[in-house]
């Protein structure tokens, strides 16, 4: 195709010549070859990272000097560009947001690109005087573990705040705990405590310093924590322990022979048979019963007859029923039941067996403790049969 002469101006304003080749009434530009003599630029690599500009472990330091140095220009384009459209005013405002996603040093600046905390961030600290030991923003992270991995018997607080000036006390519970252990405000030995996030930073400081180096070392995570211990809910407990908060026990107690008593307004386990079946008779196991069977041609003394031996030192006689029958012909007679020599129950009996006593005693007549249940007549001559039983029981 034949070319038409044209004519342009170059980057320094001198003119140029050049032929233009007309294809379908429009001009296309000739071809500029290649020089396939160019080096090919090699990818980069460890050992080719040589320069100070081009190592990776440097780019972020090169890249901070290079922000500097473009937020540093000053507009020098014409009057249409401006700081807020022009293109120094643009790179001036990428230069200023790089420098502040590189200056950013804390979680929560809210120039830095948000990026997930890693969990089990690890936090650690030492003392030797009365000093604060470490202090953490808990900032995305629910709870920490303190293990003290020295102590040197000094006394080590742990705190929370919002506002990482104003301190307060925060509770933790040992590792070893069981739910029957209150949760701790300090330590004073090698231990480890697991706190819940209650404030926006925690710190562990030595409150009180006594020798040595005091050392701790704590882990970060993001899994919630419940602080409970035997001021809230104790799932072990033991008999005669006492009763705060919301203390409740939780299973049955298997018995075949009578617990210790337990002191007033202490913890006591609901009790059960040897095979877990809860006892439901409405007084006491099924070992602690008694019974009594009358002897052999009925009383016909008016001494005390002993139903129940002395139970033993803090232990009770119980008795829940009781019959009796006189069966003499003619003497009628009145009969008691005493709590060793005092009477705690009276009857009366006719003769010939009329109007025989059955007795249930829905509050149990009870003895002293350690002491003996009797019964007897109170006039010489009948002929009464006595059957009863009950209980032992503090």
């Amino acid at each position: 195709m034949a070319g038409t002469a044209a004519s342009y101006k170059d980057a320094l304003a001198a003119t140029r010549n050049r032929s233009v080749t007309a294809v379908g009434g429009l001009d296309i530009a000739r071809t500029i070859a290649v020089d396939d003599t160019d080096a090919v630029v090699p990818q980069a690599t460890s050992t080719l990272q040589t320069a100070g500009n081009t190592k990776l472990d440097t780019v972020h330091t090169d890249l901070a000097a290079e922000a500097v140095l473009i937020g540093a220009v000053t507009e020098t384009s014409p009057a249409t560009d401006t700081a807020s459209s022009g293109l120094n005013g643009r790179l001036q405002r990428i230069a200023q947001r790089i420098t502040a996603l590189l200056s950013a040093t804390s979680l929560s600046d809210s120039n830095r690109v948000p990026v997930s905390q890693l969990d089990g961030l690890a936090v650690s600290g030492s003392a030797t005087s009365a000093a604060t030991l470490f202090t953490v923003d808990m900032l995305g992270y629910e709870s920490i573990t303190v293990q003290v991995t020295s102590a040197g018997s000094s006394t080590i607080t742990y705190e929370t705040s919002d506002d990482n000036t104003n301190w307060v006390a925060t509770a933790g519970l040992s590792s070893a705990s069981l739910g029957n252990v209150a949760a701790q405000l300090n330590s004073t030995d090698a231990r480890m405590i697991q706190f819940a996030r209650r404030g926006r930073y925690f710190r562990a400081r030595v409150s009180t310093y006594a020798s040595g180096t005091v050392s701790v070392v704590g882990t970060l995570s993001k899994s919630p924590v419940f602080n409970i211990g035997a001021s809230w809910v104790s799932p072990v407990l033991t008999n005669g322990s006492a009763v705060t908060g919301s203390n409740f026990p939780v299973l049955f107690a298997a018995y075949t022979a009578n617990p210790a008593a337990v002191a007033n307004a202490t913890h006591a386990r609901p009790m059960s048979t040897a095979i877990g079946v809860a006892i439901q008779k409405p007084f006491s196991i099924p070992e602690a019963d008694w019974s009594y069977a009358a002897a052999s041609g009925g009383e016909v003394a008016t001494g005390d007859i002993a139903v129940k031996g002395a139970a033993g030192a803090g232990l009770r006689n119980y008795m829940t029923w009781l019959t009796a029958e006189n069966v003499h012909a003619t003497v009628d007679t009145e009969f008691v039941v005493k709590d060793g020599a005092t009477v705690i129950y009276r009857g009366f009996l006719k003769a010939l067996g009329v109007g025989p006593v059955r007795m249930s005693f829905p509050s149990p007549l009870k003895s002293t403790a350690n002491t003996i249940l009797n019964i007897a007549c109170i006039t010489t001559g009948a002929q009464v049969y006595f059957n009863c039983g009950g209980y032992v029981a503090p």
